[in-house]
């Protein structure tokens, strides 16, 4: 893993200023030789990790124990808690630790307690996301309005094609209620017979029967 640190405060008579970054390849890479004019250092890994007064780590990325990379600007959640998806890496406190942003608090967390925040894979017609390996109890109507429920922690297999996808049943039957033709040509005319548009000329009322009928087809 590539380790590189940035020199905060002067070295005496070794030549090197103030925000000079070295870097050395590998954890064994325990010797590097900083060639200036004029100047040859050598520098060890364990020097710059001891002396933090002189060395500031610049981590850009890191990995927990189960191997899951994090980088700055990634979202991320506790893995006994989930948060909401704007928790952000700000940066690294270490290579153990990283600073989380969530609007305008930070806090440092271990970064084996943390996990990527899930990818939305997709958001329902009500709002609601869903995000890869996170699975709700979600509701699906086809092209011919028939009702589905996908149960929690089942897996969701999204084709945007021929369904449309729903967090409660509610929204569910208020979608179908909306799209679905299924009134009779007698029951529209029944419901503007019995409306305030009874007042509307004859003329009027045709034209919006008219209409009514292609709906009804």
């Amino acid at each position: 893993m590539i380790r590189k640190f940035k020199l905060i405060k002067e070295y005496p008579d070794c030549g090197v200023k103030l925000g000079d970054i070295i870097t050395f390849l590998t954890e064994d890479d325990e010797i590097l030789e900083i060639v200036k004019e004029n100047c040859d250092y050598f520098f060890t890994l364990t020097e710059c990790k001891k002396y933090t007064e002189f060395w500031e780590e610049i981590i850009f990325s890191s990995k927990n124990s189960r191997g899951e990379e994090f980088k700055i600007g990634d979202k991320v959640t506790s893995r006994n808690n989930l948060w909401s998806d704007n928790c952000i890496i700000d940066s690294f406190v270490s290579i153990c630790v990283a600073n989380v942003k969530q609007g305008s608090a930070k806090s440092n967390y271990i970064i084996n307690n943390l996990t990527k925040y899930p990818e939305i894979i997709h958001t329902t017609e009500d709002g609601l996301p869903i995000h890869k390996g996170l699975h709700p109890k979600i509701w699906y109507v086809n092209k011919s309005f028939s009702i589905g429920i996908n149960q929690k922690d089942t897996l969701v297999d999204i084709d945007v094609e021929h369904y449309k996808y729903f967090s409660t049943e509610i929204a569910t039957n208020e979608y179908i209620r909306l799209n679905k033709k299924q009134y009779s040509l007698q029951d529209i005319k029944s419901a503007i017979q019995t409306s305030y548009w009874q007042w509307t000329i004859d003329k009027e009322n045709d034209l919006v029967l008219i209409d009514l009928k292609k709906l009804c087809k």
